[in-house]
């Protein structure tokens, strides 16, 4: 008896996984457009210091199109494809502070879908104590 319950168990919460793995929807689902960076958070030793790596990008749409990878912060356009319904972007990241990058149509310059590079770090920066002055 205890075994059949055990083994219900452990039916329901495989089928319960595999419910969550096959529909669930990606966080960046938008008009079923996802956008994913790999990877997707740099580690820095400390606080302020500047992260330098590259990052894959990657976006897939579900029709054809014209998009575009643009910087949150300046609106700078890192690429665009024509007539396409997927892409891949090498990005060189250098930053010392998350960066926010979306994908838009390039007609509608509506953000479509975005992705976040975060900046973490080990150590914080250090901060000057009060009696930084004494001399001894």
């Amino acid at each position: 008896m205890f075994s059949n319950i055990k083994r219900l168990h452990v039916l329901v919460l495989a089928l319960g996984s595999w419910a969550s793995f096959c529909c669930a929807q990606p966080e960046n689902h938008a008009n079923n457009i996802v956008l994913k960076a790999k990877p997707q958070q740099c580690v820095v030793l400390n606080e302020g210091q500047a992260c330098h790596k590259t990052i894959r990008i990657y976006w897939q749409a579900n029709k054809p199109g014209d998009y575009c990878l643009v910087l949150s912060k300046n609106k700078t356009q890192l690429q665009c494809w024509q007539a396409a319904a997927q892409g891949v972007y090498q990005l060189a990241f250098d930053s010392s502070t998350s960066l926010p990058i979306y994908l838009i149509e390039s007609k509608q310059q509506a953000p479509l879908a975005s992705v976040n590079i975060t900046v973490s770090w080990v150590y914080e920066a250090r901060r000057e104590s009060r009696a930084s002055w004494r001399l001894f």
